[in-house]
C-alpha cells in the first residue's frame, strides 16, 4: 500500500523531478560552464600617437592575475578596441596601464558585452567610478576623460564596472513558473495552506536572486538558501511526526517538499562545484603531486602530512567567493564590533589602526615573530645584558666608520602607538596606565644617552612636539602604520639637527615646511593594508595622503622631478643594481649638483625610505639602501660617504640585534 502510495505521489509530482533537472542543467551550462565566463570589452579612445595599453581585470579592486590580463597595440585616434577576457561575476573593476608617458588619451566611452548583453559606459559614468591614483594626472572634459601619464604612476582604475548578468533572468522564469503552477493546483485543491507555505518558501529565493542580479553578491544569496533549506526540513520533521494515517494522507506533500530540500542543498553546495572545474583540479592536482615529491622522507605518514597541508592551502585558495566572504567578515568585525579582524593589527579609536602581534617579514626571506602590545604596556622590558648588547652594536658601526673617516647618526623611529597613544583601545590604555612601566624604545634610548659614544637622534620627542603645534597635520597613516610624508619630514629635521649638533663642521641649512606646497587628498587608499585586514580597498577610499611639491626655484628643485611630481611614494627614484663582490645590492640615489657634502649613505627600513628625498637636498650624491639587519660594509667602502645616517623602527627591537661582521667588531675592540 506504502509503495503504491509513493509511485503514484512520484508519477503526480513528475513536474518536480523535471524541475531538478532542468534548474541543474541550466545552472551549469549559464553559470559554472567557462563557456558563459567570457566578456567582450570595448574601450572607445582617441590617442596623440600609437601605444600599448594593458587591461586588468581586478578581482578584488587591487589585484590581477595573468589569465585576466591583456595587451593590445592602439593606433592614434578614434576607434573602439575589442578584447576578450575571461571573467566572472566577482571582478568588477578594470585597470589600464600605459606604456608612454607622454602620450595624450581621451576616454570616451567602454563597453562591456556577454552573450550579446551590452553595457555602455560613456565617459561621465566612467569618471564618477575612477580609483584615486596620486602621481596620475586626469580630468573629465567636454568630450572625454583627458588622461596625461607622469613620471610616476601610470595607471588608471575604474571599479563597480558590471558585466552583463545572463543567467538570473533564465532562472527566474523557471522559479516562478514552477511553483505558481504548484500553488494553484494545491489552491485548486482546497490545500490553501500548503499552497502558501510554498510561496512563504520559495520567495525568499526569488527576491535574493532577484538582489544577486543587480549586485552579484553570492552572500545573501546562500544564506537565504540555508535559511529556507532548514525551514522546509523542519517543516518535513513535523509532518513525519504525525500519526501515521495523517502522514499518509500528506505522502505526496512530503514528498514534493523533499524534492525542494534536495533543489536547495543542490543550490547550496552547487557553488563548489567551481572547484571541480579542469583548470582546478589539474592545478591542485600538480600541487599534490610537487607536494609528494618535496617531502625527502620514506614515511608515508610525513607525505600524508604534506598532501594534506598542500591540499588545506589549495581549498582555501579556490574557496568559492572567498573574497567576498573575507571582506564581509572584516566590514562586520570592524564597524559593528569595533574588533580587528586580523590579529596583526588593533583596531583604535577614531578609526586608527596600531601594530598588532604576529609573524612579519624583516628583510629578504627572514620573518619574526612580534608582539607589539606587549610592549606597548611594558611587559617584555630589556634585560641590562640586552640593552648592553644593543649599545655594543651600534658602538661597533661607529668606530668602525670613524676610522674611516666617515660619520655616523643613528635614529629610532617611533611606531604609531608611542605617537598617538590616545587613540588606543581602552582595555590596552587602562593596563599600561596601572602598570605605569616603560617600553624597549624608552628603555634604550635613555641607556644610549647616558652610555653609548655614538649620536642617537630622539624622534619620539620631535614627533609628539610637531603633534601639537601648527598646522596640526597627521603624522601616520591612520590604516597603515606607517607615517606619512609629513612625519618623514618631521623626522628629517629631527636629524639634520642632531647632525648639526654632532658635527658642526657640516652647518647644514635645514629644510623648513614653508618651502613646500602641501597636496593633501583624502581619498586616498592604502590597498595593501585594507587587503591584508580583509576590507575592501575600492570601497574604503578615505584615507589621508599627502605630496610635498617644492615651491619653484628653492633648493629641490633640480632633484629627481620633485617640482613636477611632489615627495612622496610615487616619486621615488626606482631600484638600481649595483654589483659589489659578486653580490648585487640594490639602492635607490638621489643627485643634487649643488649639496654641501659629497656622498650621504641613508640605510634603514621603509621609514627612512620615506624621509631619503629630504636628505637629498644637502648632498650632491644621496643613497637609500634598505635593510633592518644588515650593515653594509663592502656598500661602504665603495661609495665612501662623508656621512651614514642610520634608523631602525622600534618594533625591531623585540627581537635579539643582529651581529655585526668581524671586521666591524675587531674596530670596537681596538677603539676600547
Amino acid at each position: 500500500m506504502m509503495l503504491k502510495r509513493i509511485t503514484f505521489s512520484v508519477i503526480k509530482n513528475t513536474y518536480l523531478w523535471i524541475y531538478v533537472v532542468s534548474f541543474l542543467g541550466i545552472y551549469y551550462f549559464a553559470y559554472l560552464h567557462n563557456s558563459q565566463n567570457y566578456l567582450i570589452l570595448r574601450l572607445y579612445m582617441e590617442a596623440e600617437k600609437n601605444g600599448v595599453l594593458k587591461i586588468d581585470m581586478l578581482k578584488d579592486g587591487i589585484r590581477s592575475t595573468q589569465p585576466f590580463s591583456r595587451r593590445i597595440l592602439f593606433p592614434s585616434g578614434p576607434k573602439g578596441h575589442k578584447i576578450v577576457i575571461p571573467t566572472d561575476q566577482e571582478k568588477n573593476s578594470i585597470r589600464f596601464g600605459f606604456d608612454d608617458k607622454s602620450n595624450r588619451i581621451l576616454i570616451t566611452r567602454m563597453t562591456l558585452e556577454k552573450k550579446r548583453n551590452i553595457n555602455t559606459l560613456n565617459f561621465k559614468a566612467l569618471s564618477e567610478n575612477i580609483i584615486a591614483q596620486p602621481g596620475l594626472k586626469w580630468e573629465v572634459g567636454n568630450s572625454g576623460i583627458i588622461v596625461s601619464p607622469q613620471a610616476g604612476k601610470t595607471q588608471l582604475a575604474f571599479h563597480n564596472i558590471k558585466a552583463p548578468i545572463i543567467w538570473p533572468a533564465i532562472l527566474f522564469s523557471i522559479f516562478l513558473s514552477i511553483p505558481v503552477v504548484e500553488a494553484v493546483r494545491l489552491f485548486s485543491e482546497r490545500n490553501r495552506y500548503n499552497a502558501i507555505l510554498m510561496l512563504k518558501i520559495l520567495m525568499p529565493v526569488l527576491l535574493t536572486l532577484y538582489w544577486y542580479s543587480v549586485t552579484g553578491n553570492q552572500i545573501p544569496l546562500y544564506l537565504t538558501m540555508i535559511t529556507t533549506a532548514t525551514a522546509a526540513l523542519m517543516f518535513t520533521m513535523w509532518r513525519m511526526a504525525q500519526p501515521l494515517k495523517t502522514r499518509l494522507f500528506y505522502q505526496g506533500e512530503i514528498i514534493g517538499t523533499m524534492v525542494i530540500i534536495v533543489i536547495f542543498s543542490l543550490m547550496i553546495f552547487s557553488p563548489f562545484l567551481k572547484m571541480l572545474s579542469p583548470k582546478v583540479v589539474k592545478t591542485v592536482s600538480a600541487n599534490l603531486k610537487n607536494s609528494i615529491a618535496k617531502e625527502n622522507t620514506e614515511s608515508w605518514n610525513e607525505k600524508l602530512k604534506g598532501v594534506q597541508r598542500t591540499f588545506a592551502s589549495n581549498f582555501v585558495k579556490y574557496f568559492p567567493d572567498r573574497i567576498n566572504l573575507i571582506q564581509q567578515n572584516a566590514w562586520i568585525k570592524i564597524f559593528l564590533f569595533g574588533k580587528s579582524p586580523s590579529p596583526k593589527a588593533i583596531y583604535g579609536k577614531n578609526g586608527m589602526f596600531f601594530e598588532g602581534y604576529g609573524k612579519r617579514r624583516v628583510e629578504g626571506d627572514i620573518t619574526r615573530a612580534f608582539d607589539n602590545v606587549t610592549d606597548y604596556i611594558g611587559l617584555s622590558p630589556f634585560s641590562t645584558e640586552e640593552l648592553e648588547s644593543w649599545r655594543k652594536l651600534i658602538e661597533e658601526r661607529y668606530f668602525w666608520l670613524k676610522e674611516r673617516g666617515i660619520d655616523y647618526i643613528f635614529a629610532i623611529a617611533p611606531v604609531k602607538a608611542q605617537i598617538y597613544q590616545e587613540n588606543l583601545p581602552d582595555r590596552i590604555l587602562k593596563v599600561k596606565n596601572r602598570l605605569n612601566r616603560p617600553n624597549r624604545y624608552d628603555q634604550l634610548l635613555d641607556h644610549l644617552k647616558r652610555h653609548c659614544a655614538a649620536p642617537v637622534v630622539d624622534l619620539k620627542k620631535a614627533l609628539q612636539t610637531a603633534k601639537k603645534q601648527p598646522p596640526f597635520l597627521p603624522l601616520y597613516y591612520r590604516t597603515d602604520f606607517h607615517w606619512n610624508y609629513y612625519g618623514a619630514f618631521i623626522a628629517y629635521q629631527a636629524i639634520v639637527e642632531s647632525i648639526n649638533q654632532y658635527y658642526p663642521q657640516y652647518h647644514l641649512n635645514i629644510a623648513k615646511l614653508n618651502e613646500f606646497d602641501i597636496d593633501r587628498k583624502d581619498d586616498w587608499v592604502h590597498n595593501r593594508f585594507l587587503s591584508m585586514i580583509g576590507l575592501n580597498p575600492v570601497k574604503h577610499q578615505d584615507e589621508t595622503f599627502f605630496t610635498f611639491y617644492p615651491k619653484n626655484n628653492n633648493r629641490y628643485h633640480n632633484i629627481q622631478g620633485f617640482v613636477k611630481n611632489g615627495i612622496s611614494d610615487y616619486s621615488l627614484p626606482k631600484t638600481k643594481s649595483i654589483r659589489i663582490k659578486n653580490k648585487n645590492i640594490h639602492i635607490r640615489e638621489y643627485h643634487n649638483e649643488f649639496g654641501k657634502l659629497s656622498r650621504m649613505l641613508v640605510i634603514g627600513d621603509s621609514f627612512v625610505e620615506k624621509a631619503a628625498a629630504y636628505f637629498s637636498v644637502h648632498s650632491r650624491n644621496t643613497i637609500n639602501f634598505r635593510t633592518v639587519d644588515h650593515f653594509p660594509t663592502s656598500l661602504i667602502d665603495t661609495l665612501k660617504p662623508d656621512l651614514v645616517v642610520q634608523e631602525l623602527l622600534n618594533m625591531y627591537l623585540l627581537k635579539s640585534p643582529p651581529e655585526n661582521p668581524k671586521i666591524v667588531k675587531r674596530q670596537s675592540i681596538r677603539a676600547n
